[in-house]
This record gives C-alpha cells, structure tokens and sequence, in this order.
C-alpha cells in the first residue's frame, strides 16, 4: 500500500512540475497488468495450499490417487506437492492443479476390497472345485487383516480356456501391503 501511495504522489509531483505523466500513468497500467499476470500462478498455488490445508483430503504419507498421479504424499509445500509413485517416482503437482482435481485416498479407508481370479482347468473335477472353494474360503477367512464375514469365494465365469474361479472378495483393513502398527 505504501508503494502505490509514492508512487501516485510521484505522478503528482511530476505533474506539478510540468510534465506530461499520461504515458507514465499508461506504462504503470500495463506494468501493473503484467505483474498481476505474472503472478497469477502464484497466486493460484497460495489458494490451493490454503484449501489443502483447509479440507486437509490427505496428510503427509497418506496413498492418494487423482486423476494424474497415485502414490505417497512425501511433502505438501506452499507452492506444490509431492507424491512419490510405486515405480518410486517423485512426481511434484502444483497446488491449484490438486486442489481442483478429485483426489482418492486410500489410508483413510476403513476397510478395503481386493479381488481376484485363480484359473483352473476343464480337467478339474467338481469335487476338486469344492475342495479348493472351501480352502479358499477357509484361508482367506483366517486372514489376519480379514473381516471374515466379508470373505466371498464363487466361479464367476467359464470360457474355452479355464473355468475362471473364485473372485475372492476380501474386505481387509492392512494398508495398501502395508502393516498399519
């Protein structure tokens, strides 16, 4: 405020003593203009780090996805973000771009789907199905991190190749492999 406050009293002053400031006034104008566009980003990473840290939709080494990128919050800085990828690539989001995306996060999660399909044979006898059903099941119920009333095991689908079996629904709550002790 103090500068824009010289600086018209500059013009004043330079006015009184007889000079035309209209060009002066135009340059301050369009040097204002580019200024403000110039810092336009900046602005715009400040308001997005103040809605992360607002909303706060995740914390540092929380697993997050957006649209973008899916990893591990590593930092959360004033003008950007850093997510550290499972191929172990650090991949830095400026914060508006962040606060405005959708943004998934898995370690809050209560509780966590995973499915998937174990193949087998024509050649597999309904007996065997039976047998490796009930193990799947057994197995998948004992599961530490399980919540055995969740466990579901069944053949989802035939095709040419294999009779594709169980799609095990297993509701844990470990996170992402990762023990939460």
């Amino acid at each position: 405020m103090k500068i824009f406050i010289v600086a018209i009293g500059g013009v004043i002053i330079l006015q009184e003593f007889g000079y035309d400031v209209t060009g002066l006034i135009a340059g301050l104008g369009v040097g204002g203009l580019a200024l403000s566009l110039a810092a336009q980003d900046t602005v715009a990473n400040l308001f997005g780090f103040a809605s992360i840290i607002g909303d706060s939709p995740f914390s540092l080494g929380d697993y997050i996805r957006t649209p973008d990128v899916e990893g591990t919050v590593e930092h959360v800085g004033v003008r950007s973000t850093r997510v550290r990828q499972s191929d172990e690539t650090l991949i830095t989001i400026p914060n508006n771009v962040l606060a405005n995306s959708a943004i998934s996060n898995f370690s809050r999660m209560p509780r966590r789907r995973i499915d998937f399909t174990v193949g087998v044979t024509y050649r597999t006898t309904a007996a065997q199905m039976r047998v490796l059903l009930d193990r799947l099941r057994t197995l998948l119920k004992a599961w530490p991190s399980a919540d055995p009333s969740t466990v579901q095991v069944y053949f989802s689908k035939f095709n040419d190749r294999l009779a594709r079996h169980p799609r095990p629904l297993l509701c844990a709550q470990a996170h992402m492999g990762r023990d939460d002790d």
